[in-house]
């Protein structure tokens, strides 16, 4: 049987990741080593997607953790590789996965993800830093929220899939402003649209991708940072 819930989880752990990196701990004189971190599993997400967690508990656990995997990979859900050098295994989510697993947990579609970049890129262009809010204030994002911080958060739920995939770019100021920038990548990818199947939208698994998110965002920054040097790919705007 496959676990989609494991695959929400899966996909929850992708996304923070590329969450907008909004809560800085830089020590004086220094930089937070989490931004090191973060900078590299994204670098290195094309060529080894995210490592994939070990569970927790006994030998038999992780074995039927391994099995689970591997139904989720036969059914087209989510691709596994063991990049060259690698001690993980990594996987990311395949387009048909990740459609279903977004809708199985309330979230948008990726053609309503597209839409949304194609009217950012409307309203910004392509390449050009903008704030998130003036991004929910210009293309009218979520009126039917009263709070503005929750629209921002929305926005950042909505964009996950295009942050993964180079569509939409993130970066973070201290203060803890986040702005986005619409990449070429993402402008062809608006033009050209995306083929999926059609899935059954529900909140099954919605309370399931909360707590994944929260737990391996937290878990990355905690985690040692493989180049101290090295505080990755979190560019400020101008």
């Amino acid at each position: 049987m496959i676990d989609l819930r494991l695959a929400t989880e899966l996909m929850a752990r992708q996304d923070a990741v590329f969450a907008p990196f909004r809560e800085f701990r830089d020590p004086p004189g220094g930089l937070d080593p989490a931004r090191s971190t973060f900078g590299t599993l994204r670098m290195e997400f094309p060529s080894s997607g995210v490592p994939v967690p070990v569970a927790d508990g006994s030998y038999q656990a992780q074995k039927e953790q391994r099995e689970a995997i591997g139904l989720l990979v036969e059914a087209g859900i989510i691709e596994v590789f063991r990049p060259h050098g690698a001690k993980a295994l990594g996987y990311r989510l395949t387009d048909a996965g990740e459609e279903q697993c977004r809708l199985g947990c309330g979230q948008v579609s990726l053609h309503q993800t597209l839409r949304i970049v194609d009217h950012l890129v409307s309203e910004f262009g392509i390449g050009v830093a903008f704030s998130e809010h003036d991004a929910i204030e210009r293309i009218g994002y979520a009126t039917d929220v009263e709070s503005v911080r929750t629209r921002k958060i929305l926005l950042q739920e909505d964009l996950s899939p295009a942050l993964s995939r180079g569509w939409v770019e993130s970066a973070c100021q201290l203060s803890g402003h986040c702005f986005y920038t619409i990449t070429e990548v993402g402008h062809t990818a608006a033009v050209a649209g995306i083929d999926l199947p059609a899935f059954e939208s529900s909140n099954t698994h919605q309370p399931a991708y909360v707590a994944a998110f929260k737990a391996a965002f937290e878990a990355f920054r905690n985690m040692e940072p493989p180049i101290s040097s090295d505080i990755g790919l979190l560019n400020y705007p101008g």
